[in-house]
C-alpha cells in the first residue's frame, strides 16, 4: 500500500477563532492578533489532523485516496473514522466499481478494514498491472463533531504557542496535551 493521498481538505478546521479567543480570554472585539491566531490553530490542527497528524485520525470530513490491492483477505484503511468507501479498480482496460453489497466497512482494535462478504471474496482481475483505488470520506463530521478533548488539545497547542508560558504553568499545559493526544491516537498499521 502507497501512503494516502488527500484529495479533498476539510472546508474548516475543528476550533474556531472565536473558541480560541475566549480560551485564552482574549475580548472578541479585539482583533489585532486574529491572524497569528488562525495560523497557530491550521498548525495545532495540521499537527494532529490526518495521515501525518499525530492522532491518526481525520477530524473533520475529508476524502483521501490509496491505492491497495486485492492480495490479502482485507484492506486496512489508514485514518478514522470513515464515512465512505468506494473501491475501483482497471481490469483488462475497463473501469469497474466494486458494488458495496460485494464487502463491508468493520472496525477493528487497529482502524477500519475492508472485507469480501463472508463466504466470497475479492473480485479475480485479469491484468497483473491493474491497480486497485480506495476513495474514502474520513472524519468525525463537522467541525462541533470532533471530540471536545481533541478540540481543547488544539486550543492548549494554541495557547502554548501564543502566550509562550514558562515553568510549571508550560509544564502543567504541556502534560495536559499529551494526555488527550495519548489517549486519543489511533494505533498505527
Amino acid at each position: 500500500m502507497r501512503h494516502p493521498v488527500l484529495i479533498t481538505a476539510p472546508e474548516e478546521l475543528p476550533v474556531t477563532l472565536e473558541a480560541v479567543k475566549q480560551h485564552l480570554r482574549i475580548e472578541a472585539s479585539v482583533t489585532e492578533d486574529d491572524a497569528e491566531l488562525q495560523e497557530k490553530i491550521a498548525a495545532a490542527t495540521q499537527a494532529l489532523d490526518g495521515y501525518s497528524g499525530a492522532l491518526g485520525r481525520a477530524l473533520v470530513t475529508q476524502t483521501w485516496q490509496m491505492q491497495s490491492s486485492f492480495c490479502g483477505p482485507h484492506i486496512r484503511l489508514p485514518l478514522a473514522p470513515i464515512q465512505s468507501v468506494v473501491i475501483t479498480y482497471d481490469d483488462a482496460g475497463d473501469p469497474v466499481t466494486v458494488d458495496t453489497i460485494d464487502y463491508q466497512l468493520l472496525s477493528d482494535g487497529m482502524g477500519w478494514v475492508l472485507r469480501p462478504l463472508t463466504g466470497s471474496y475479492w473480485p479475480t482481475i485479469t491484468s497483473t498491472d491493474s491497480v486497485v483505488t480506495v476513495t474514502f470520506v474520513a472524519g468525525y463530521g463537522a467541525p462541533a463533531d470532533v471530540p471536545s478533548d481533541i478540540r481543547l488539545a488544539i486550543m492548549l497547542d494554541v495557547e502554548m504557542a501564543y502566550d509562550r508560558p514558562e515553568g510549571e504553568r508550560f509544564k502543567a499545559l504541556r502534560q495536559q496535551y499529551r494526555d488527550i493526544v495519548d489517549r486519543n491516537r489511533r494505533i498505527s498499521i
